[in-house]
């Protein structure tokens, strides 16, 4: 967590000084820059600012971090309490009544939760766990804890502010994508609106969940690469046909109707079709166009191979191919 800290001044006329008093058991933890701030109202207290992450924000996602498979992906309760003695080196509690802080630190476990405290307040809170709004700050610290597993998963500092689309990530590398709220899936996935025809619609738990279909087995040794004329397929993947035409259109944005086969650049010819590698997503109406002149229309909506490496790049970033 980033933190910062509200501190009054006091200023010294003769010295020509200003001092900051963070506290002796918060010495450690205080660096970094200062910054001016406004006369403080008597509302605002001195103390620790905790900025949470933006994605706690969002309250469509507590569901999805409470649920017990997405916590397992997590690491688990062990791994929670470690993250929170690893990442957060001070007492949680804040008294107003007394500053005082033990100067050794563990965690205690509020409900199903865990706060960090001193062992003062640690003590306090065996005997009242009611005290210091705890309940709070350690349900706070369990949402903190998902978000420092999708950092620690994705390589980032714990300090990173993360974005839905990190969080995605995250998921489709735990294949647990599908659990996403319906809403965020939409969002990500770039679904807007049901599809115009009479075919099957697709929810966004669908589409994350396709990926397991398309685990792409490579053969390290065929036989046929020492041949001299080895006699060629097509190759052919129902499935992933399937996945295309869920994408929106390359030429418009609308829900696709088909996956076109790239022609032309030598990849098919008189009856024979590219293999189903090589498509991109295409309304109707656009997909025949493009069999009537493909060379007009990439001259008005661009080449076909661009489209293709920017929908598979795309297939790759969500997971698809396992």
């Amino acid at each position: 967590m980033i933190s910062s800290w509200i501190l009054p001044a006091t200023i010294v006329p003769d010295m020509g000084i200003v001092m900051f008093k963070p506290g002796v058991n918060q010495l450690s933890d205080f660096k970094g820059l200062m910054q001016i701030s406004p006369v403080l109202s008597e509302s605002n207290k001195s103390g620790k600012i905790t900025h949470k992450q933006a994605l706690l924000d969002d309250k469509r996602l507590l569901p999805f971090f409470r649920n017990r498979d997405v916590f397992a992906k997590a690491g688990g309760i062990e791994v929670l309490k470690g993250r929170i003695k690893q990442n957060i080196n001070y007492c949680q509690i804040h008294d107003d009544n007394d500053d005082y802080h033990h100067h050794e630190l563990t965690i205690t476990k509020i409900g199903n939760h865990y706060v960090r405290t001193c062992w003062s307040h640690d003590n306090q809170l065996r005997e009242n766990p009611a005290l210091y709004n705890a309940s709070s700050i350690a349900k706070d610290n369990y949402y903190q804890n998902m978000l420092w597993a999708v950092s620690e998963g994705l390589c980032y500092s714990k300090d990173t502010q993360l974005s839905l689309g990190d969080l995605f990530t995250w998921t489709v590398q735990h294949q647990i994508s599908h659990l996403l709220p319906d809403e965020i899936l939409k969002r990500l996935l770039g679904v807007s609106a049901p599809p115009l025809h009479d075919g099957p619609t697709f929810t966004p738990q669908s589409v994350a969940m396709e990926k397991a279909k398309l685990a792409l087995k490579v053969d390290p040794d065929p036989p046929a690469l020492y041949l001299k004329n080895p006699k060629r397929y097509r190759w052919e993947n129902k499935n992933l046909l399937q996945i295309i035409k869920k994408l929106p259109c390359c030429a418009c944005g609308n829900p696709a109707d088909d996956a076109h086969h790239i022609v032309g650049y030598g990849l098919s010819g008189m009856g024979t079709k590219a293999h189903d590698w090589y498509v991109i997503p295409l309304c109707r109406g656009h997909h025949d166009e493009l069999h009537r002149d493909p060379v007009k229309w990439e001259q008005k909506y661009g080449y076909q191979l661009d489209f293709h490496r920017q929908c598979f790049d795309r297939l790759f970033g969500l997971g698809v191919f396992g």
